[in-house]
């Protein structure tokens, strides 16, 4: 079926979007029963030469409504977002994700009501697929994606230490819980954090998902004296992470949840 020709021109004059790094372009396009489909194809550079490619059939929405320029507009910027390797086409013009505010607790308790909201909160991060949360919250105000990764902090850390959580976590799960311990302002805490990416870096293991010059940014920020073993860190004894998860983290979540809480839950 021919394309109505606002859609045929409004495709050709706003795609491909270029920027100097990246191109998107729009290589076929069609109508499938009321939606728009196309054919994408992603060209990643480096240094003038081609680094990543993609292609991709993508659904731009129905067509009796669909936004061109609005769907234009979202990837010319995320194309200047990092890093865009491994990145495929649908996720450069998918519509954004909105913080929908969760259901407040009913119960009693305090506590418990915290963690609910906490709770709540991470299943919808999770609702649209556990390989598309950090896409999900990329759309979200920096409070509720804050929520996100202090619970990620105190459940992983909590049970398994600094050592293990920056041995296996996804990159993006380890820059967002630096981001959110600093968001809280849990100095002690995000000290450690860099000592165990200084660590990390110097043993050449673990967090292979994180960008080096990212690493190397924090490394260079203050931390605690170096400590001699994952042991000494990971420990239960004052300025050691699991005390800090008590002394620090908790009172701090805690504070944080109920100073924004009017726009983390609501009816």
């Amino acid at each position: 079926m021919d394309l109505p020709p606002p859609i045929a021109e409004a495709l050709a004059s706003l795609f491909p979007v270029i920027t100097p790094r990246a191109k998107l372009a729009i290589t076929e396009a069609r109508l499938e029963g009321e939606r728009l489909h196309a054919l994408a194809e992603l060209t990643v550079l480096e240094g003038g030469q081609v680094e990543y490619t993609a292609e991709q059939e993508i659904d731009l929405g129905p067509a009796s409504d669909v936004d061109l320029v609005a769907t234009a507009a979202r990837v010319r910027e995320r194309l200047d977002a990092s890093p865009l390797v491994g990145v495929f086409p649908q996720q450069l013009t998918r519509a954004p994700t909105p913080y929908r505010r969760v259901r407040p607790s009913t119960a009693d308790d305090a506590g418990v009501r915290l963690w609910d909201l906490r709770a709540r909160l991470r299943e919808q991060a999770l609702s649209h697929g556990f390989e598309e949360r950090f896409e999900v919250m990329g759309d979200w105000p920096v409070e509720p994606r804050t929520v996100y990764f202090l619970h990620l902090a105190d459940a992983m850390l909590g049970g398994n230490g600094l050592e293990v959580f920056l041995d296996q976590a996804a990159g993006e799960e380890v820059t967002g819980v630096l981001a959110a311990l600093e968001e809280v302002g849990c100095a002690g805490l995000g000290q450690l954090y860099r000592e165990g990416l200084a660590i990390v870096a110097k043993r050449g293991r673990g967090a292979d998902e994180l960008d080096p010059d990212w690493v190397a940014r924090e490394k260079r920020k203050p931390r605690p004296k170096a400590w001699k073993s994952w042991r000494a860190l990971d420990s239960h004894e004052e300025g050691g992470t699991y005390a800090l998860l008590q002394s620090e983290l908790k009172p701090k979540l805690e504070a944080y949840l109920e100073r924004h809480r009017e726009s983390l839950e609501g009816e």
